[in-house]
């Protein structure tokens, strides 16, 4: 996850402003949203999966404003 918040912080100061996240089939970008609930690492996916009951009110919260 280190790795993870020195692109975040990188991407800030790159034109555009964003940056695909390498980790994951696919194009999406890398911001904090992604790392912490879409990210499909394996590495991600095992933090996540331990740290679950952090995460699931922020997954809830998410998804319900994009509806």
């Amino acid at each position: 996850m280190c790795a993870h918040t020195l692109k975040v912080e990188a991407a800030v100061w790159l034109e555009g402003g964003f940056h695909v996240c390498d980790q994951c089939p696919g194009e999406h970008v890398q911001n904090e949203v992604h790392a912490l609930l879409f990210c499909q690492d394996h590495r991600v996916c095992e933090l996540r999966k331990h740290f679950s009951f952090l995460l699931t009110p922020f997954f809830e919260y998410f998804l319900a404003g994009q509806s």
